[in-house]
């Protein structure tokens, strides 16, 4: 959500408040009570459509990370045994199809790294019986094979996750033009048309209507984490908004960017292994890039 959004969506909430606070002249207008009842909708939709769309992907990309460093390991490990058996039989072909390194794997592209890992899965198990005094078990390959399936599945989903993201952005735009349809076209005709004893709830329609112009920042939250002891920052920290359903990590940095974010108060989970779960509340100004500089304790 860009400026100029945040902005329109602070006057519809206004609108909101001040239509909600004068509900029963409203209710008297069944085209009006029925047209507000939309706009509610709608502008609940545009929140919804939000949040969804600040969901970080970090999360996702750092999965597929740790899942490519797992499958390369296993790999190394498994090869290694395949290596060294076929070392001691002499069998020169087997002993050059082993050679591997954990470097060598993980520098493979995405699609191509599943691949080259399936061949050495399927020459451990072609030599299975060969391999159970090297350490290699029924139980280690058939992990094996799910590192492998692991990772083939999750690949697609960074791409995927910002799909999502894009399709929420185009639904939250449209939803912002129907907001805005039902304002010119049918609310904002009939509240001036409303009878004697509803000329305060017209003035404050009128001074809630209008857009504050938006600062040329758009709302920003940054977050940085920091070891209470050594004073250094953490990386893959987990920061959780609940209520707004948004999960991201910390980068080496110890800080993550969410942007844009809509103004408000909102309380933070903090948390990574080893240290003292941490909750924090913080309040999120329009147009600003906010601050929150967190410090963790080791447990």
């Amino acid at each position: 959500m860009n400026a100029k959004q945040e902005s329109r969506l602070n006057m519809y909430r206004a609108l909101i408040g001040c239509t909600d606070q004068y509900k029963t002249i409203t209710s008297a207008v069944p085209a009006l009570d029925k047209s507000l009842t939309a706009f509610k909708t709608t502008v609940a939709a545009i929140t919804s459509s939000a949040q969804q769309s600040l969901k970080n992907t970090a999360g996702v990309t750092i999965n597929k990370t740790q899942n490519k460093q797992n499958l390369c390991s296993f790999t190394v490990s498994i090869a290694g045994a395949v290596y060294a058996w076929a070392a001691d039989d002499k069998n020169a072909l087997v002993k050059e199809s082993a050679k591997t390194s954990f470097s060598a794997l993980i520098r493979k592209r995405d699609d191509e790294l599943p691949l080259v890992c399936r061949n050495y899965y399927d020459l451990a198990v072609a030599n299975k019986a060969q391999l159970a005094d090297y350490g290699i078990t029924d139980a280690q390959l058939t992990a094996f094979q799910n590192a492998i399936h692991d990772y083939a599945n999750a690949v697609p989903a960074p791409r995927n996750a910002l799909a999502q993201k894009a399709a929420y952005r185009l639904s939250m735009a449209q939803l912002f033009k129907t907001a805005d349809a039902l304002l010119k076209d049918r609310i904002d005709k009939l509240v001036p048309a409303l009878q004697n004893g509803a000329q305060n709830f017209k003035s404050e329609y009128k001074t809630n209507r209008t857009i504050v112009n938006p600062a040329h920042t758009a709302t920003q939250l940054k977050i940085s984490v920091t070891d209470g002891s050594t004073k250094e920052p953490l990386s893959a920290v987990t920061i959780q908004l609940q209520v707004q359903g948004i999960t991201a990590q910390t980068g080496k940095t110890g800080s993550i960017l969410l942007k844009p974010f809509q103004p408000g108060v909102y309380e933070i989970k903090i948390s990574k292994l080893g240290y003292k779960e941490l909750l924090q509340t913080v309040q999120v100004k329009m147009g600003q890039i906010n601050t929150l500089q967190v410090f963790l304790t080791p447990q």
